[in-house]
């Protein structure tokens, strides 16, 4: 399984996010996280029109298949590969679909 996550690595283009995976929303909403994800936006927004990503989060087979172009964690490649204590950043209350709706415009 190690094998298809460093794959995966190499196939994609990571953005890293300040933060923590037990943040609560409330985590993610104060004002610096709010700046975290302001530069998320704005680096997505460019990534996403210069590599044509559609701005959509991924599912696992999406992740598995290897060419379907969009948006994950690594909460979601862990889940996709089943590896065993691998990362769950950027955790349950990261604000994912208000990323990606606001890189959407």
């Amino acid at each position: 399984m190690a094998v298809g996550v460093w794959e995966a690595n190499l196939e994609s283009i990571s953005i890293e996010m300040t933060g923590d995976a037990s943040f609560t929303a409330e985590q993610w909403n104060n004002t610096y996280s709010q700046g975290v994800v302001n530069q998320v936006v704005t680096i997505g927004k460019q990534l996403s029109l210069k590599y044509t990503i559609p701005p959509v989060r991924l599912t696992t087979e999406q992740i598995l298949d290897g060419k379907t172009k969009g948006f994950c964690t690594h909460a979601d490649i862990t889940a996709a590969y089943k590896v065993k204590g691998g990362h769950t950043d950027p955790g349950p209350n990261a604000p994912v679909q208000t990323i990606l709706d606001r890189i959407k415009g």
